[in-house]
């Protein structure tokens, strides 16, 4: 599964405005570890994926609408990580008192 986050790696590394050990280090990685993240032989915390939504969106203009996407994706699973979101364990019910119906 291509994951948002390296898709945006991948975008920002050939832009070729910073090169590949400075985005490692943005990110608290090493060079080893930012490739092994490329290669999908390691996954990119959460965390690193704030890092990088962060440093997208403060750094690199072009990129940061992706930069904003990727940080509320990160926001919302470290809200559903903490169980901060309300989970449903059956379907709505109907809500009383409202009708669609128009009354004449």
């Amino acid at each position: 599964m291509k994951s948002r986050a390296i898709g945006l790696l991948r975008r920002l590394l050939d832009t070729s405005v910073h090169s590949p050990e400075d985005v490692a280090r943005e990110l608290l990685l090493t060079p080893t570890d930012l490739a092994a993240c490329l290669d999908g032989k390691q996954p990119l915390t959460l965390e690193r994926q704030l890092n990088l939504a962060n440093f997208v969106i403060e750094r690199v203009p072009a990129l940061a609408r992706d930069g904003y996407t990727l940080r509320g994706q990160v926001n919302a699973a470290t809200a559903f990580a903490a169980h901060t979101t309300k989970v449903h364990n059956e379907p709505p019910g109907r809500h009383a008192g409202m009708s669609r119906r128009r009354s004449k």
